[in-house]
């Protein structure tokens, strides 16, 4: 039986063999469609401002299952309908996942990702990321520093950090649940965690 870090590790490095296969140029993003009529804002920012920010921006709100490959420098994020896959490795990022059950690997930097409805698998990586579920029922792990993980509407699994391995560099996380019954674990720090994500504040 494979641990979540082994699960984690062996879908990173089909990613990047796959990045290494079939895409070209900076910006490493498979299928897709974008048309929007009004421009959405992910993290505050529409991708035209997280562009003039310095952002490398990956916009793919049709209703297609997208798979978006980042790279090291902060990424910008944004895919609606069906299940996408999205990976990001290094920089700070902004991600906003789709509307159904949809990966994220976030990669090791400070992160903010936004899940929406479906449910989602999120990864954070080796920095203070900030994790915000959406409806679905959802698991979402941090990686090391503080992190902040707020759960959905429905029945989620949050942890901390690894499950598994007890280790330094464990952060103080904050977690929280939210709708229906949750499953949250800390790791090896002092962490906060609530149950009902509204006490959240």
């Amino acid at each position: 039986m494979f641990t979540t870090h082994d699960v984690r590790t062996r879908h990173r490095a089909l990613v990047r063999l796959s990045a290494g296969l079939l895409l070209t140029g900076a910006a490493a993003t498979v299928c897709g469609s974008p048309a929007h009529s009004v421009a959405p804002t992910c993290g505050g920012l529409t991708e035209a401002q997280a562009a003039a920010a310095g952002y490398t921006t990956y916009y793919f709100p049709g209703a297609t299952a997208d798979v978006v490959v980042g790279g090291a420098a902060d990424d910008w994020v944004y895919t609606d309908g069906g299940a996408d896959n999205i990976s990001t490795f290094g920089g700070q990022d902004i991600i906003c996942a789709g509307g159904e059950g949809d990966f994220v690997d976030a990669g090791d930097n400070r992160d903010v990702v936004y899940a929406g409805g479906g449910d989602d698998t999120v990864y954070g990586g080796a920095a203070h990321d900030e994790i915000f579920l959406g409806d679905g029922s959802d698991y979402a792990r941090g990686y090391g520093a503080p992190d902040l993980i707020k759960g959905g509407r429905q029945s989620d699994t949050i942890f901390g950090d690894d499950p598994f391995v007890i280790a330094a560099t464990d952060g103080r996380d904050t977690l929280f649940g939210g709708g229906g019954s949750d499953n949250i674990h800390g790791g090896g720090k002092a962490d906060t965690i609530r149950g009902n994500g509204n006490a959240y504040g």
